[in-house]
């Protein structure tokens, strides 16, 4: 169902701090790991006449899927997620996830979180990968 938005994360081991980590290798893999996600979940919601997903009549959920990554040097994470509509007076996901003109109230699939579900995997070793490579001293 609809879980907005999609966050990783990544847990660092107690013993060790941020600084520890080159914060550049390890952004730069959530932030391909990111963009995977996101071009998945843009050709999900593509189809013009999708009943699984919500189907692209304008483009603006196309448009507004989006990344964010952490501000702060401490911290390692990414969220994608469907930003809301700048031209909309307010944000209501409903129609998206159920809505249908008829009245006949269908449950929709979360474009995002499929496109997570699958490349699960291949993000889990990508980002072990990456805190490999980037702790600092070790390589």
């Amino acid at each position: 169902m609809a879980s907005i938005p999609l966050t990783f994360k990544c847990f660092l081991d107690d013993r060790m701090n941020s600084d520890d980590y080159d914060r550049k290798v390890v952004m730069d893999t959530l932030n391909l790991v990111g963009r995977e996600i996101v071009k998945s979940a843009k050709k999900k919601v593509s189809s013009t006449n999708s009943t699984t997903y919500p189907g692209k009549m304008t483009g603006r959920l196309r448009k507004n899927i989006k990344i964010h990554k952490a501000k702060r040097k401490d911290r390692f994470w990414i969220r994608v997620q469907i930003d809301t509509f700048k031209d909309f007076p307010f944000w209501y996901p409903a129609p998206l996830m159920y809505g249908r003109k008829d009245g006949r109230l269908r449950p929709r699939r979360d474009a995002v979180v499929d496109s997570a579900e699958e490349i699960k995997e291949q993000s889990i070793k990508a980002i072990q990968n990456a805190l490999d490579r980037a702790l600092k001293g070790w390589g």
